[in-house]
């Protein structure tokens, strides 16, 4: 089953379509009730990057400016959400986390379906 495989085994192209597929799955079914996760912008963006990196070479004036198979934008590391929280470096397990009140959607943040976070955050 292609949608088991890791991400270490997927190409950026193959991670794209399937976050895609996902997401527009989770929307299809999508009532009021369902959770969604934060993801940071920046974070999100640099996943963008990734996936889109063979597009953006083929589309530049039409030329090609990346050898294919040597994908210069990597993978980002892991998800790290700790700039949307108050105190992210605090420990304490019986302290609620407390997001920022001044951030916005689509600029600090966007919302994932929680089937696209378990797997981004699985990769």
């Amino acid at each position: 089953m292609e949608a088991a495989r890791s991400a270490t085994e997927l190409s950026p192209e193959e991670e794209r379509v399937l976050i895609r597929d996902l997401t527009i799955a989770a929307e299809a079914l999508a009532k009021e009730g369902d959770t969604f996760f934060l993801i940071t912008q920046r974070w999100w963006q640099s996943w963008l990057d990734y996936v889109n990196q063979d597009m953006a070479s083929n589309s530049v004036n039409g030329s090609h400016h990346l050898d294919s198979g040597s994908p210069s934008t990597k993978r980002p590391l892991a998800i790290d959400n700790s700039d949307l929280i108050y105190d992210a470096s605090s420990e304490v397990s019986n302290v609620e986390t407390e997001l920022h009140d001044t951030l916005v959607e689509g600029r600090d943040y966007i919302l994932l379906p929680q089937q696209v976070w378990e797997k981004l955050n699985g990769w």
